[in-house]
């Protein structure tokens, strides 16, 4: 957890919606387990008595990825008749062509600490799309190879101590920027309860990474995935990314930030 997933969904959608006119929709795979949204007791309590399983939720996201994937682009100017569309705005923002769609799995995020449950977080680690170890995202492989998508997966290493306690002091203090959390942490102004959630989340990290199996290093050697590991938002590493979009895709990731850094224009 707190390693950037979300901030590269969103920044990937918007480059692959703006740059190369495809639609792009964001999944939350933690938001098609029934009875999210309960409170964390009866949550629990009701998926065992419902004998819920993480098939039936992972279907569930399945049923509806497709149901986006296949459906007709309709702000393609080649799906009505000349003059249908009154509306100047949307006759500007067509296209001759249907530049495909972008489906993005975003697994569970973790809220701000005040208000995060372990025990469901943990859960919605293990969901199936999350992806953590090799037989889920085996799952999903054979899954989508059913309706012809193409798959790639992303993964960020995050193993700069610099980098994590700014995303981590950003999450824990609710800054505007991993800089200011710094300072507020290097000042001494945490109350005795922002340092028990500190706590709290290095308990859960190190629960996450028991049960997490990166990329590539299963005893499955995983040679038939398509994968991008970001390794400190420096460095890419790919494994079989053939194709016009997947290398775009290794491009933007190569350059993109979390936070602040210096250009140099010649």
């Amino acid at each position: 957890p707190n390693r950037g997933k979300k901030y590269v969904a969103h920044e990937l959608g918007w480059y692959l919606q703006f740059f190369h006119g495809a639609a792009v929709q964001h999944f939350i795979a933690s938001s098609f387990d029934e009875g999210r949204g309960e409170e964390s007791e009866q949550y629990c309590s009701s998926c065992k008595l419902a004998g819920r399983t993480r098939e039936k939720n992972a279907e569930r996201l399945l049923e509806q990825l497709v149901a986006f994937l296949d459906s007709s682009s309709a702000t393609t100017a080649l799906n009505y008749e000349e003059g249908e569309v009154d509306d100047v705005e949307a006759q500007r923002k067509m296209k001759m062509t249907d530049s495909g769609k972008v489906a993005i799995i975003i697994p569970a995020s973790l809220p701000r600490a005040s208000g995060f449950e372990r025990d469901i977080f943990v859960e919605q680690w293990r969901d199936i799309w999350a992806c953590t170890n090799a037989a889920d995202r085996e799952w999903v492989r054979t899954r989508l190879l059913q309706h012809n998508v193409s798959l790639m997966f992303i993964e960020i290493e995050l193993t700069d101590e610099t980098q994590l306690k700014q995303h981590l002091y950003h999450h824990l203090s609710g800054c505007d920027s991993g800089e200011d959390a710094q300072d507020l942490h290097e000042r001494n102004e945490w109350d005795v309860s922002r340092m028990q959630h500190l706590k709290a989340f290095r308990q859960l990290e190190a629960e996450c990474a028991r049960v997490f199996v990166p990329l590539g290093r299963s005893a499955w050697p995983e040679e038939n995935l398509s994968y991008l590991r970001l390794v400190n938002f420096r460095d890419v590493h790919t494994h079989r990314m053939s194709g016009y979009l997947r290398m775009r895709i290794a491009q933007f990731l190569s350059i993109l930030r979390p936070g602040t850094h210096t250009i140099y224009l010649s």
